[in-house]
């Protein structure tokens, strides 16, 4: 597999292969991810979005993109404001992250976890440990943003404002998103895609001219809803 990330067209993937228990999951497959765009990845269970994710992550460069798994990832032995910093200081090799307070305090205020600094991941809910390793990719700052299932384990009014926040401190970014929420995928991202078949194929589904985040009333969202909901129920 080629993947690459240029100033004009953002991530490129060429001729990539995967093969699961004999079965070949992905063959020749090719894919272009627009520059300063966020695009949102659906399908059914089992289709493959994760692992594209997965696969995009071991190929580009590190400390050139920030990766959002499922699983929040915090090391049980490090308070949350070490956690967040962990990823950046590990990529610089150099305690000069450290100095970033003032940087990490806001990116803890923006979801929802002012004073919690000093907090380990056993003094924090699933939601919260969610919210710190938000808080991480959004200290990271990276032009490239990988995001698999990033809200699945918040309640529906925090995930809606962690949606809003994402949406808005990530405008200009090179975003790729892995959901199973149509309305999620609505409301962040610029293009919308379908992963499905055996093997695989990217199916660009919506093209959304409005701003992000989008309301609920918008109609591109109603309309879309409905393209989405069919176009799972029938791949």
């Amino acid at each position: 597999m080629s993947i690459q990330t240029q100033s004009t067209t953002g991530v490129e993937i060429s001729s990539y292969h995967l093969h699961y228990h004999g079965n070949a999951l992905f063959s020749d497959f090719n894919a272009t991810f627009a520059k300063g765009c966020c695009h949102a990845i659906l399908g059914k269970s089992g289709a493959g979005k994760s692992s594209l994710l997965k696969a995009l992550a071991q190929e580009l460069v590190p400390g050139t993109f920030s990766f959002m798994t499922q699983h929040d990832t915090l090391l049980p032995w490090l308070n949350v404001a070490r956690n967040v910093r962990l990823t950046k200081q590990l990529a610089s090799q150099t305690r000069a992250h450290f100095a970033y307070e003032s940087k990490l305090a806001a990116c803890l205020e923006e979801v929802g976890l002012g004073g919690k600094e000093k907090c380990y991941p056993y003094e924090l809910s699933g939601g919260m440990r969610r919210r710190v390793a938000l808080a991480r990719m959004l200290y990271e700052d990276a032009q490239t943003v990988l995001l698999d299932e990033p809200f699945a384990a918040v309640d529906a009014i925090t995930r809606w404002q962690l949606q809003c926040l994402l949406a808005k401190k990530l405008k200009g970014k090179t975003v790729i998103v892995v959901t199973h929420d149509p309305m999620e995928a609505l409301t962040l991202a610029d293009q919308i895609y379908l992963l499905a078949g055996m093997p695989v194929k990217l199916i660009p589904l919506l093209s959304l001219e409005s701003a992000a985040p989008r309301e609920l009333d918008d109609t591109q969202v109603i309309a879309g809803q409905k393209k989405i909901l069919e176009a799972l129920a029938t791949c």
